[in-house]
């Protein structure tokens, strides 16, 4: 059994309505098993920005568990420190529930907060969103599978304020798709 393993991962938005532009979230992180089921996981998180007018970007270090909880709930809890020394949190959880053996639906609940506030970044300190998710993926392999979804957002306190500002709204439903892969 490998006990290191090394990930990246990415993630973004494009809005097509209302303002235009979106962001991108790429992780790169280093694994180690600690425990059965359990990867710490440290690496490095940098975030992208771009709307009419303007284009910001922030590197992150990362610190993180991954690992398969109690009734096969896969968790991700995250701690995030900018660059500028602003910290915030995230917890990701799903759950696999197969439909056949390459159809897998599974739920996502996602929830981040924040320590300091971050204006130029659309983050206000304290509870900042709750998501909820719902992916249709097909395993072509089980390393290449390609996914379809819808997620909702709900943002909270200074966070919504700060969207509201800039003119947008602090609850979303997105269409969701991507391809989920690991070599």
């Amino acid at each position: 059994m490998n006990s290191r393993k090394r990930a990246w991962g990415t993630e973004g938005e494009w809005r097509t309505s209302g303002e235009r532009g979106g962001d991108a979230e790429v992780q790169a992180l280093y694994g180690r098993l600690i425990a059965p089921f359990w990867d710490f996981q440290a690496g490095l998180r940098y975030d992208q920005f771009s709307g009419a007018g303007f284009d910001r970007s922030r590197g992150f270090a990362v610190i993180s568990l991954q690992g398969l909880a109690r009734y096969r709930f896969e968790l991700e809890p995250a701690l995030f420190i900018s660059q500028d020394g602003e910290v915030s949190a995230r917890l990701t959880a799903t759950y696999d529930m197969l439909i056949t053996q390459r159809l897998i639906l599974q739920p996502r609940f996602d929830f981040d907060a924040a320590v300091q506030s971050a204006e130029k970044f659309g983050v206000g300190s304290g509870v900042n969103s709750v998501g909820l998710g719902l992916r249709l993926r097909y395993e072509i392999t089980r390393e290449f599978a390609p996914y379809i979804g819808v997620q909702w957002r709900q943002e909270f306190g200074e966070t919504a304020d700060i969207t509201r500002r800039g003119g947008g709204r602090a609850d979303d439903i997105a269409v969701v798709f991507g391809v989920r892969f690991w070599f």
